[in-house]
């Protein structure tokens, strides 16, 4: 992993503690499997630029409602 994916990483994780409310709450969720990502843990899509652009986008739709 590069600096680049080590920066994206952090991004993610402090975009999930914005939405959830805590890095606890962040922690946690990417942990557990998510039905939006397939059953897939988010931190198991974190090792690729495609992964964390699904994330990212899953928290982008948790944080305004949009779950289609």
């Amino acid at each position: 992993m590069s600096a680049t994916d080590n920066i994206s990483i952090a991004r993610v994780s402090e975009q999930a503690a914005s939405v959830l409310g805590s890095t606890q709450a962040a922690d946690e969720w990417l942990a557990e499997p998510a039905l939006a990502l397939g059953g897939r843990c988010p931190t198991d899509l974190l090792t690729t630029a495609a992964g964390l652009k699904e994330v990212s986008d899953l928290l982008v739709r948790m944080e305004f409602g949009v779950y289609i």
